[in-house]
């Protein structure tokens, strides 16, 4: 009786010490996962504010893409909701001959950031509108 009471005690030790090992190995996945994506917006954020039309509307594709991770949270759909609004804004206060890739680029990222951040009472809030005045 003693053995298979110590047997049952090794293994449940060892079921513990594995589940621990696991949920430590998902959370360095993580956070490697978000190192990541912080490297791409780096870089997307440097493209996006180049010197070149072509390279700027690469940029906010690239910043449009990783809004949509399920890495981005709030903080990150805030730093980038930044990026859209200097070329939404230009094109807002005069007339627009023609439709450039970097304007279409910067309204689809608005269009996915206004997704993820609800716009209430003139505030770009996370989730929902719960407790907001009109």
């Amino acid at each position: 009786m003693t053995a298979l009471v110590a047997a049952a005690g090794a293994f449940l030790g060892v079921r513990l010490s594995v589940r621990g090992g696991d949920r430590a190995t998902v959370q360095r996945e993580k956070a490697a996962r978000r190192e990541e994506w912080w490297r791409r917006f780096t870089w997307a954020a440097e493209l996006a504010l180049d010197e070149s039309p072509a390279k700027r509307a690469t940029g906010l594709r690239m910043l449009t893409q990783l809004a949509q991770s399920e890495l981005a949270q709030r903080d990150e759909y805030l730093i980038l909701d930044a990026f859209p609004g200097r070329v939404l804004d230009e094109m807002a206060s005069g007339p627009v001959e023609a439709t450039t890739q970097e304007q279409i680029a910067a309204a689809q990222l608005r269009l996915i950031l206004d997704r993820k951040l609800v716009f209430c009472a003139g505030n770009r809030l996370a989730i929902s509108c719960e407790g907001v005045e009109d």
